[in-house]
């Protein structure tokens, strides 16, 4: 219920939400993929050796310097734009918990301790936050980069592309029942503290 609640907030903004998901993995690529693929252009262009005129390697060290700081200022937007979403959320989330609990009566609030009810309402709204960042930047945020390291080492040999892949689902097989065992306990603790 909660990531259905989540996901319409998340939603609600479609344009911000779009940008969210696509900027902070094409500021990673942009910082951390296209420095190493221009150093290697320009060894590959030079040959390995070193030049001698410093204007030689200027458009490389130009452009090296440029995706950098154009990554850079792309995460800062992504990061504005993923604060914005999350404290717009967070707010609108604690409003209708607040106005969940202001609908209950007086027996609701005689079998559970108020303190604990604004606590949990809090925490409801502040989970939004987790789930913003982890969907942002450990599930959909690094789509982008794989993509780009998957045709980056597809030029080299496909056999790398099917490791690379390889690795990542093996490694998903392996977590998956952690996590559900995991959810699995975590659910059975919010259902032995409502109680």
């Amino acid at each position: 219920y909660a990531f259905k609640l989540y996901t319409d907030q998340l939603f609600k903004n479609k344009w911000l939400a779009f940008l969210i998901f696509l900027l902070p993995g094409a500021g990673t690529v942009f910082t951390t993929y296209m420095p190493p693929l221009v150093i290697g252009a320009m060894i590959k262009h030079f040959n390995g050796n070193i030049p001698s005129n410093i204007s030689d390697f200027t458009p490389y060290l130009l452009l090296f310097a440029g995706s950098w700081i154009f990554g850079e200022i792309i995460l800062r937007f992504a990061f504005l734009t993923l604060n914005y979403i999350a404290a717009k959320g967070m707010s609108e989330l604690y409003i209708d918990a607040m106005e969940t609990l202001f609908k209950k009566d007086a027996r609701f609030f005689s079998d559970n301790f108020a303190g604990s009810l604004t606590k949990k309402a809090i925490n409801y709204a502040r989970s939004f936050e987790r789930f913003m960042d982890a969907l942002v930047f450990s599930a959909i945020g690094d789509i982008i980069p794989l993509t780009i390291a998957g045709v980056v080492l597809w030029q080299f040999s496909p056999w790398l592309d099917a490791l690379l892949f390889g690795m990542l689902i093996l490694s998903a097989v392996v977590i998956i029942p952690f996590i559900k065992r995991r959810q699995f306990i975590v659910t059975q603790r919010e259902i032995a503290g409502n109680t």
